[in-house]
């Protein structure tokens, strides 16, 4: 299984952030460097949650 990431889409755009060990970007199609900014920062804001949720759903 792949590490905590969290997959980011709007229309044909899409973004692939990695949230463990640190948050940092994957690969990205479309989406500008100022939204890029924007959403490692809530990624960031809720990280504990989105962690919390992964290992939920991968754990089932």
């Amino acid at each position: 299984m792949e590490p905590c990431h969290i997959h980011v889409r709007r229309n044909e755009d899409v973004a692939k952030f990695w949230i463990e060990p640190d948050i940092c970007l994957a690969s990205s199609y479309g989406i500008s460097s100022k939204d890029l900014t924007g959403i490692k920062k809530i990624i960031t804001e809720n990280k504990n949650l989105i962690m919390e949720k992964w290992y939920d759903f991968f754990s089932s």
